[in-house]
């Protein structure tokens, strides 16, 4: 599915599956679901569901895994 196939989905069904985050030094670093947050704030969402992780999740292996993910 491509992205502006996504983002239509998400406008007629909202966001089913929360995206999952880790936080650090109080910043919240998304590890699964950045296409469906960038398409919720194409929409205007105001809110998505979300779930806290921990690490290690998936291949980010630690938080500088996550600060060299964001370049």
């Amino acid at each position: 599915m491509g992205f502006s196939e996504l983002k239509a989905n998400i406008k007629q069904n909202g966001i089913n599956d929360p995206l999952s985050y880790v936080e650090n030094n109080g910043k919240k670093f998304v590890v699964d679901g950045n296409n469906r947050l960038k398409a919720a704030r194409e929409l205007g969402m105001k809110s998505v569901p979300v779930n806290e992780v921990k690490l290690p999740y998936g291949s980010y292996r630690n938080f500088n895994d996550l600060v060299y993910s964001r370049y």
